[in-house]
């Protein structure tokens, strides 16, 4: 049992490693409001894991954290959120999980370096806030989004390229051995 817990607080003081042939991409949420909850919501994000409350402006990217719990929340225009996590104000006000699983990592082949996620509130009603997804980007190394025409399009010619090296290699065999 002591090793077991030994292991955990190990595993728990580890950084964050990307596995062999991994990128890390960063992934942005976007929040568009619609006028009238606008102008009676102010929004913000903060883990339940860690410290620091984000404001969100509207239509503007902020990061979030699927490992470390980011949610939503919702305050009066007039409120001020406290600067670090308080479990008490957090309480009374409405709440969301983004609805977007996190792109963290992609293989290193790939030409993903960014995605931006696009929610609208739906409704305020209960303590929850209603999200949901309307729009995703992908965006190259060269802050260009990518088209999948063009992903597309890498994918068959390396397959074709493949394909052939596999014919040559073949071809170069038979000689060898004639």
């Amino acid at each position: 049992m002591i090793r077991l817990v030994a292991l955990a607080c190990l595993l728990a003081g580890t950084p964050d490693i990307l596995p062999p042939g991994h990128k890390g991409v960063k992934h942005e949420l976007v929040l568009h409001v619609e006028e009238d909850l606008a102008a009676k919501w102010r929004f913000f994000a903060a883990p339940t894991a860690g410290f620091g409350v984000t404001a969100i402006e509207p239509e503007k990217p902020f990061s979030f954290s699927a490992k470390y719990g980011t949610r939503i929340w919702a305050a009066a225009p007039e409120e001020k959120p406290p600067e670090r996590g308080d479990d008490d104000w957090f309480t009374g006000h409405p709440v969301a999980n983004p609805p977007v699983r996190e792109v963290s990592s992609v293989p290193i082949s790939s030409p993903l370096a960014r995605v931006e996620t696009t929610c609208v509130v739906r409704s305020i009603e209960g303590g929850k806030i209603t999200l949901e997804v309307i729009g995703e980007t992908r965006f190259g190394e060269d802050g260009e989004p990518l088209n999948s025409y063009v992903v597309y399009m890498m994918i068959i010619i390396a397959t074709i390229g493949g394909i052939g090296l596999g014919v040559l290699t073949a071809r170069r065999r038979m000689q060898q051995a004639g």
